[in-house]
């Protein structure tokens, strides 16, 4: 039964709103490569194919060191605490240090880097909400989660959108504005770091052996284990599915900002853009959350696949609609993209909290569930970032023959302003609406694979309730 107690998020605030901040920090750090593409290309003469390496360099990172920072809360090797200070601290540093590079072999370094910090905060943070929140109250929980990280992207997009390419007079000299935002982000950063040694527990060791202290050497060999085991599940195997095609578009509109550009919209117009759909970006994920929650009572068999599947069924003609179809019939006019993005955002953003997330908790073994997350977001960021953005790139070079231009969109020849146009556009074209169609299918899945898993995921899900803390009629009995 769909009760109040149900809908009511865990009560230590404090701790919830740190993480709130850790997650728009995190958002504001991945949104800003995205965002600053144009300018990179403008700044540093990078082509969209080297700028596609710079987001992939920093995704294999990620994807590479996860597992471990996973492995690390499970073991107790480190209290969670550590673990998250210890990353929000090299996000800091990392994203300092990319506010002084101008090579292309520095930034490399520098992005690769800050993958290894940014790869530790999913598995913290999906591990602390499964341990905090009811699995009544997940949806929501998540839905808040990726609202702040959302929250903290849009905030950096508009920023560096308007003043990123210009110069600010300081000391004397002048600064290119995105490396002033760099700055700033790495401030924050070390601001919140502070704030997560001060307010979370000192004694949580994150992990259900805390008083072990295993040997590194053995972590890759004890996560490899883990995800076999879990691989016989059909309902992981089916949420791995749709994970890793439906994260490659998302991937794929870093370059969004570059192709509005070129369809003929200035600074100011797309940060106005930018802005008419903060309200779905924050609320959509919120609003997901809660209707994959009320459709898990409803039909606990088939309640969230079909919130999935809408999502994404209306996603992707909303996407295309702006890529190909809006351009052609109506060109820079501002009001149809805002209202479509609007509408996309609204739907489209549902997945995550209402859908894939939950159903994941439920499929993992509580013992492991810091580093079974972070292999699945691993894999998702993996494939997401060598067929996303880089696959964008390399699409418009060589297969549409984007020229790269140190030229501005409104500097450019008329001729050479179309060509590249058109090289993004059905770049972006084919690498939104044939992965989002393949994550389609696999949602459908969903219907299969959880009725073939009912019973285990059941029974998963009631150990999952007697291990999360709750004194009778607090949080953990209304789960039950």
């Amino acid at each position: 039964m769909y009760t109040r107690r149900s809908m009511e998020l865990p009560c230590a605030w404090p701790a919830l709103v740190v993480v709130l901040v850790v997650c728009a920090i995190d958002g504001a750090d991945l949104a800003m490569l995205g965002a600053a593409f144009k300018i990179f290309e403008e700044e540093l003469g990078m082509s969209p194919s080297t700028l596609g390496k710079v987001a992939m360099v920093q995704s294999l990172a990620m994807s590479a060191t996860m597992p471990i920072w996973g492995w690390m809360c499970d073991t107790g090797f480190a209290s969670r605490r550590a673990l998250w200070t210890a990353g929000i601290l090299g996000w800091a540093l990392a994203m300092a240090a990319l506010a002084t590079a101008s090579s292309l072999r520095t930034i490399l370094l520098v992005r690769m880097a800050n993958g290894v910090f940014l790869g530790s905060l999913m598995p913290l943070t999906q591990s602390w909400v499964a341990e905090t929140v009811p699995p009544a109250a997940s949806g929501r929980a998540f839905g808040l989660l990726g609202a702040a990280g959302t929250v903290g992207g849009i905030a950096t997009t508009m920023f560096i959108t308007s003043a990123g390419g210009s110069t600010v007079a300081l000391a004397g000299g002048a600064i290119s504005g995105w490396r002033l935002i760099c700055f700033a982000i790495s401030a924050l950063s070390l601001c919140c770091a502070a704030a997560v040694w001060l307010v979370m527990p000192g004694g949580d060791a994150g992990g259900q052996r805390a008083g072990e202290k295993p040997s590194p050497y053995h972590a890759y060999r004890e996560i490899a284990f883990n995800l076999r085991r879990h691989w016989k599940s059909f309902n992981f195997r089916i949420i791995m599915y749709q994970g890793v095609t439906g994260g490659i578009p998302w991937s794929a509109l870093a370059f969004k900002i570059m192709f509005l550009r070129y369809v003929g919209f200035s600074s100011g117009e797309i940060n106005v853009f930018t802005a008419a759909v903060v309200a779905p970006k924050v609320l959509g994920g919120m609003v997901g959350g809660f209707l994959g929650d009320y459709a898990s009572q409803a039909s606990p068999r088939h309640g969230r696949a079909i919130v999935g599947q809408f999502a994404v069924g209306c996603g992707i003609p909303l996407m295309l609609a702006q890529i190909v179809i809006f351009p052609k019939l109506i060109g820079a006019v501002l009001w149809p993209y805002v209202l479509c993005d609007f509408l996309f955002f609204l739907v489209a953003t549902w997945t995550p909290a209402g859908v894939i997330r939950p159903l994941f908790m439920e499929a993992v073994d509580p013992k492991a569930r810091a580093s079974i997350v972070a292999w699945k977001e691993a894999l998702e960021i993996l494939f997401a970032n060598l067929l996303g953005a880089p696959f964008v790139g390399f699409l418009a070079e060589h297969c549409f023959q984007y020229q790269p231009t140190a030229l501005s969109v409104e500097a450019m020849p008329p001729e050479l302003r179309r060509h590249n146009f058109a090289a993004l556009q059905w770049s972006l074209a084919v690498m939104t609406t044939v992965p989002w169609i393949l994550c389609f299918a696999a949602i459908s899945g969903l219907h299969w694979s959880h009725l073939h898993d009912g019973a285990g995921a059941a029974a998963g899900q009631a150990a999952l309730r007697e291990k999360r803390p709750g004194a009778p009629g607090g949080y953990g009995s209304a789960a039950a």
